[in-house]
């Protein structure tokens, strides 16, 4: 007889298989494989206990126990409290389905459900620390593979438990909304989430933890149809673990799988990639927390056959969008995405179940997540959609399980994907940022506003006023349809000496206040007009920019700055040149300028939003520098920097040549504003300069000048006459070339031979020739060479050697 259930109650079957007896497993006997406990709070001192037990159906097992007896214990000191007899209600098969496999030895799994109302006083049930629930029973099956159950049938049995908090807390336990999948197949991802709930929406840990073996074995079964020495068993705890075979652990290798088997601690995912053939045990552990405050827990204690299952290609999801992406939302956005579920089997039928965070039932108050479709033949395609609330935006990454399953044979393979759904908080309302004040009488402000936008997540703007004795009420609400820009303040009274204080702020849709807008006062001795924002630094850039620097703004109703620039130094008016709106820009690169002839100036004028504008800055002009190269050195003129508030302390004379970056060729005196270079590098006949000014006090700052390119003309210089002797005295001739690039020298006896030849203009020849044959003593020279101007220079003379 099957008796129908309350909602909450209420189960869904599952295309599942047990595979006890397939492929190469034997047992003897039918055993328990699992069950649970849970006590829903129903009112008035009311609560409904229910079990769940699950066993294998094969072989033709007796029927279930009924009834059964559920022992409570006191948490404080384990003593028995009562007892409580519950009437099987109904029973149910978790059969294997697919037409394909009508001829495949399925094997099966049998849900029996227990439930009773029962009264729980306070007042007779008064412990400080809480209750727990168990029932016990025996026996496991002997060919489990990762705890230990014994060499005979029913040597180890099994244990429910559940702890609840004291009475005068009224609370409904977490209940396992989903019944298990059992069969595993090798090689095959499993992804499973059993839909744990909450009546109270309190928060749940979930975990793993070793399975309860209990005090029941085969002499005590705890079963009225056998022989015992005690029935019912109400043995109080704690209650003995089952231990682990060699191998496996708790936290380690639970069953022969990689990856592991783990469960997400937030959501109650339980994956796990079987590698083995075999019979596992484990158990599942949620824990109920309210205010941080740990308040009970249940178990479900599940047994997992691993089979080798036969050829069956998994479900694909064809759309990107549902292939394990992270989706970024604000609070109430709708997301909707697409998916597509392939089968390369075009007569499995497909199935696509979601869990997580998102779904019905779950941690997320409604609305929930939905499905447009769910199943198909061969493959479907289906949306997704999840319409957020305010409350969803609670800081957590919400996580979507997807899992496509066909009905394929022996077992059904799935394909998982894992959706992260980060919801934030609906974005802040700008308020109105213009805020102008008017004094229409002695009494009477009107405060003058700009434009402000009704978004989908603007509910109203609050418009405040501060009080001269520094009290806040709102003054008005500003809703959409509000349109005019101004709000007239007739009770503002002697407000020249009585301060009021103005400002905005924006409320969201989930009434989360925004930043307030800046404050305007009613105090006539605020000034209005911004502060000046003086140029720190004019400098060349690159030698062809100028680069401008000022201090920001810290009006709060800032608009702009403004950018005044004077061309020639001196020569010209200032005029308008360029404005910024950006309150943290506060620098200006100038690209419509000629550093290397002219000194560019440039004043800035910061204004406001009402139409207020500060005084003009003290100017800043770049400096220009100016040389000439005489023999033997250089010239070099520049104009006086004196921008800076406190004045140069002194200028950096920077040199580069051809082999060198810029250093430091000399310092003078801010009152010297020319320099002669005369320590040149006869190497070389080319020299840039520039001007580095630094500034006395204030930021320290340094400005930079353009830079002049300077060349020396070539000289050459050679002596008629040298020794070879070996006495160590003029034995090599050494022509001397000063500000020389390039450069040859040939050295031709009387009958024409050459007899020496270097590019190398600082090589000094021995008068060797033909291995240490000496030429005549006159020669003839002659030598190309060129100037760091590329002009070309020929000279010849006659050189004597004298021994």
């Amino acid at each position: 007889m099957k008796i129908l259930l309350p909602k909450y109650f209420l189960f869904k079957r599952f295309s599942v298989v047990l595979l006890l007896l397939l492929f190469g497993f034997k047992s003897n006997a039918s055993h328990l494989v699992g069950g649970d406990l849970s006590l829903l709070y129903k009112g008035s001192n009311k609560y409904q206990l229910t079990i769940r037990v699950f066993r294998d159906c094969e072989n033709g097992i007796p029927k279930f126990n009924d009834p059964v007896t559920v022992g409570m214990f006191d948490r404080a000191d384990n003593k028995f409290v009562s007892s409580f007899e519950l009437k099987l209600l109904t029973d149910d098969t978790l059969q294997f389905q697919g037409k394909k496999c009508i001829r495949v030895p399925t094997g099966c799994t049998e849900v029996g459900f227990y439930s009773i109302e029962i009264t729980l006083d306070p007042q007779q049930f008064n412990s400080t620390v809480g209750y727990y629930f168990s029932w016990e029973r025996c026996c496991r099956n002997t060919i489990i593979n990762n705890i230990f159950v014994g060499t005979k049938p029913g040597e180890t049995g099994e244990t429910w438990y559940m702890e609840i908090p004291p009475l005068n807390i009224k609370n409904s336990t977490p209940v396992f909304m989903r019944n298990p999948l059992t069969l595993l197949c090798i090689n095959n991802p499993f992804s499973f989430n059993y839909d744990v709930v909450d009546a109270d929406g309190d928060s749940l840990v979930y975990s793993l933890v070793t399975p309860l073996k209990g005090t029941t074995d085969s002499r005590n079964p705890n079963d009225p149809g056998q022989t015992s020495s005690k029935y019912p068993m109400l043995n109080s705890g704690p209650y003995r673990d089952a231990v682990w075979q060699t191998g496996y652990s708790l936290g380690g290798n639970m069953m022969d799988a990689n990856p592991k088997l783990i469960m997400d601690g937030k959501t109650g995912q339980l994956t796990v990639t079987p590698r083995k053939q075999g019979v596992y045990v484990i158990e599942i552990k949620v824990e109920e927390y309210r205010k941080g405050k740990k308040l009970g827990e249940v178990r479900r204690d599940l047994q997992f056959t691993v089979s080798s299952c036969l050829s069956n290609s998994s479900p694909q999801y064809s759309s990107s969008a549902a292939d394990n992406k992270t989706y970024y939302i604000n609070a109430t956005d709708t997301l909707c995405f697409p998916i597509e579920v392939t089968d390369r089997e075009t007569g499995d039928s497909n199935y696509l179940e979601f869990s997580g965070t998102v779904f019905a039932g779950g941690k997320i108050k409604p609305p929930y997540a939905t499905l447009t479709k769910a199943a198909g033949l061969g493959g479907f395609k289906t949306n997704f959609c999840w319409q957020t609330t305010c409350d969803h935006a609670n800081g957590d990454t919400q996580y979507l399980y997807l899992i496509a399953r066909d009905n394929g044979c022996p077992i059904a393979k799935i394909s998982l994907s894992t959706i992260r759904i980060i919801v934030n908080p609906m974005p802040k309302i700008l308020p109105p940022q213009v805020l102008c004040l008017d004094r229409v009488d002695a009494n009477t402000l009107r405060i003058n506003f700009d434009q402000y936008a009704f978004n989908k997540y603007t509910d109203y703007f609050l418009f405040y006023r501060i009080n001269p004795d520094s009290s806040r009420i709102i003054l008005d609400t500003l809703r959409q349809g509000f349109n005019q820009k101004f709000i007239i303040d007739a009770t503002a009274f002697n407000h020249a000496t009585n301060y009021y204080t103005y400002y905005f702020v924006g409320v969201n849709k989930c009434g989360l206040r925004g930043d307030p807008s800046y404050k305007v006062f009613s105090n006539p001795n605020i000034p209005k007009n911004p502060r000046i924002r003086d140029i720190y630094r004019a400098t060349v850039l690159k030698n062809k920019d100028v680069l401008l620097e000022w201090t920001p703004a810290q009006e709060e109703d800032f608009k702009s700055y403004i950018i005044y620039r004077r061309v020639d130094n001196g020569k010209d008016s200032f005029k308008f040149y360029t404005e910024i709106y950006n309150r943290n820009d506060t620098f200006l690169k100038d690209s419509t300028v000629s550093v290397q002839s002219t000194s560019y100036c440039y004043r800035t004028v910061v204004s406001s939003k009402c139409g207020y504008f500060s005084g003009i800055s003290y100017q800043g002009c770049n400096i220009v520098l100016k040389g000439q190269a005489i023999p033997f050195a250089n010239n070099l003129q520049w104009g006086n920097y004196s921008y800076w508030n406190n004045g140069v302390k002194d200028f950096d004379i920077m040199r580069k040549d051809p082999e060198n970056s810029f250093y430091n060729a000399g310092n003078v005196a801010s009152s010297t504003l020319d320099f002669t270079d005369n320590n040149l590098n006869l190497q070389y006949g080319a020299y840039w300069y520039k001007i580095v000014a630094h500034e006395k006090l204030g930021k320290k700052q340094k400005s930079e000048s353009n830079e002049v390119y300077l060349i020396q003309k070539p000289e050459l210089l050679v002596p008629t006459v040298f020794t070879p002797d070996g006495d160590g005295l003029n034995d090599k001739w050494n022509p001397l070339p000063v500000f020389v690039e390039d450069y040859n020298m040939r050295v031709y006896n009387r009958w024409g031979e050459l007899v020496f030849e270097s590019n190398d203009k600082n090589y000094q020849w021995d008068g060797t020739f033909h291995n240490n044959t000496r030429p005549d003593n006159v020669c003839i020279w002659l030598v190309t060479y060129t100037g760091w101007d590329k002009s070309t220079h020929y000279k010849n003379g006659f050189v004597t050697t004298l021994r």
